[in-house]
């Protein structure tokens, strides 16, 4: 069951459109030219076409030359130097291990330096660093 308002409005029609109103949505509406047809059908893709061939070729023009070097991988390398100094050594102990062999623990003291120059002539960068190390040295007995 419809509602009569809906009933009467599907039984109406619209109006005819006059005749100057006609003639003038007509003039109104674009008209298609023929150069913009030719842009968009041959010149465009033709345009993109060639973008895309110059962007391959130079893609590919450069993968066939020698990879090029940058300038710090030509670089030389650094002048470096490292000294080890033996500064000192103690008797910290002895043990008897498990094997029943007699171990004398010692204690080694190190001077390590690292020097990093800029030129051979040039200033240059010195690191020192102590290192100590425990050493077990079995004791032999003739």
């Amino acid at each position: 069951m419809k509602d009569p308002i809906e009933e009467a409005l599907e039984k109406l029609e619209p109006a005819p459109v006059s005749s100057p109103l006609m003639a003038r949505l007509t003039a109104a509406r674009p008209q298609k030219r023929e150069h913009a047809r030719f842009w968009t059908r041959w010149l465009l893709p033709l345009a993109s076409a060639a973008c895309a061939g110059m962007l391959a070729l130079t893609y590919l023009s450069d993968r066939d030359q020698p990879a090029k070097q940058r300038a710090i991988a030509i670089a030389e390398p650094l002048p470096f130097a490292r000294n080890d100094y033996l500064v000192g050594t103690r008797e910290i102990g002895m043990f008897v291990a498990p094997d029943q062999r007699p171990y004398r623990v010692m204690e080694i003291e190190w001077l390590e330096q690292d020097t990093i120059a800029s030129s051979l002539r040039g200033p240059a960068i010195l690191m020192q660093t102590t290192r100590r190390e425990v050493i077990p040295v079995a004791l032999e007995i003739f």
